[in-house]
């Protein structure tokens, strides 16, 4: 017999095989929307792969994967979730940092990213039919307690933004929310009394 020399699979670190099971009872038991956010998934992607399976015939068990994959080289394999065939569409990046699961990055069905050869992650959204950006980056090291950035422009280039900690962007998020309208509207069933 020949010696098998190809190289052992990584260990699945016990945080990332917690959030993978999860991910694949929430998607085997078709866990309602709340719960799955709850536990930390991507409640929007799992719920379109899961609506998707009933027209496609394609389980979202097998429309979505994981692999492990160490985006910044930095000699930490990072999980990636995202549709399976190629060029994989990756839905979301996650790290593990202080113990605890990160996620630098996570998408929807018109947000996305794509993981380069030269470590460059590039992101594909649109914010409708008039609205497409790629964003192109990489991973950096950059500080964890400053994972926000605050923008005065619109050119989602981060590079010319300032570097935010979560409570400053929270914070900041907050004072316009404590400011935001109520309105007194009418349901559209009322409409036909016009």
């Amino acid at each position: 017999f020949a010696a098998d020399h190809s190289p052992a699979a990584p260990a699945i670190d016990p945080l990332y095989a917690d959030y993978l099971s999860d991910c694949y009872h929430a998607l085997l038991e078709n866990w309602e929307y709340d719960y799955m956010a709850l536990q930390g998934l991507n409640a929007v992607i799992f719920q379109d792969f899961l609506s998707q399976q009933a027209y496609s015939g394609i389980s979202a068990l097998e429309a979505l994967g994981y692999c492990l994959h160490d985006v910044n080289a930095d000699g930490i394999q990072e999980l990636l979730i995202g549709k399976t065939g190629a060029p994989n569409e990756i839905f979301n990046i996650i790290s593990i940092a202080d113990g605890n699961l990160i996620m630098p990055f996570e998408g929807w069905e018109r947000n996305l990213c794509f993981i380069c050869a030269d470590g460059t992650v590039v992101t594909r959204g649109s914010g409708g039919a008039a609205i497409t950006y790629y964003t192109y980056y990489k991973f950096d090291g950059a500080d964890p307690d400053a994972p926000w950035f605050i923008s005065t422009d619109d050119d989602k280039d981060i590079m010319n933004d300032s570097p935010a900690s979560e409570a400053q962007a929270l914070g900041l998020i907050q004072q316009y929310e404590n400011q935001y309208i109520s309105f007194d509207l009418k349901p559209l069933s009322k409409a036909g009394d016009l």
